[in-house]
């Protein structure tokens, strides 16, 4: 991609040498798709400079966020709470689908908000989200290793049972007597 320097330099170029009077058409009719185009690359930069400075100025709080949502939406299956689930998920899918061309509204502020035309931006935003995103799965970024940790933890206590333990002491018991018949003979 061209430097934001280098594209304001060619507009102005095009932009004089348009100015000239007697400049063939074919060649002027060129010139300006030139500018056009040169134009549309540097409100794209611009775009593009502007999502970057707001993905890293929220990259945190959106990071904290997700733990909290993802903290919650465990909660609440583990609660059985249908409309609970179903705002956690809602709040999952916020963070994770939030645009990033916009100022990210926090869903759990510090501070409680008391702007009503934020909140009524984020709800709106929260249910537009869920609406495109209900049936998405919830992928978190670092989110990953902490579901799959807490799953793995919660599975693995309850597949091992007492039954399995016995199971394994009645096999110990078997390999000492066959250790016990070979070092007889």
């Amino acid at each position: 991609m061209i430097a934001a320097a280098n594209l304001k330099k060619s507009i102005r170029d095009t932009e004089r040498l348009l100015r000239r009077p007697t400049l063939p058409a074919d060649v002027r009719q060129e010139k300006e798709r030139q500018l056009k185009a040169l134009r549309l690359g540097l409100q794209e930069r611009a775009a593009a400079e502007h999502r970057r400075h707001l993905t890293s100025r929220y990259r945190m709080v959106r990071f904290f966020e997700a733990k909290k949502a993802v903290r919650r939406l465990h909660q609440a299956e583990q609660s059985g709470d249908a409309e609970a689930i179903r705002e956690a998920r809602k709040d999952c899918l916020y963070v994770q689908h939030f645009p990033h061309d916009v100022k990210y509204i926090s869903l759990f502020p510090s501070v409680p908000m008391t702007d009503a035309a934020e909140l009524a931006k984020r709800k709106e935003m929260r249910e537009a989200i869920f609406a495109e995103h209900a049936e998405d799965d919830i992928v978190l970024p670092g989110m990953n290793m902490m579901a799959g940790a807490a799953s793995s933890a919660k599975s693995g206590s309850a597949d091992f049972s007492e039954e399995d333990e016995e199971e394994e002491d009645d096999e110990d018991e078997d390999d000492e007597d066959d250790d016990e018949e070979d070092g007889g003979e």
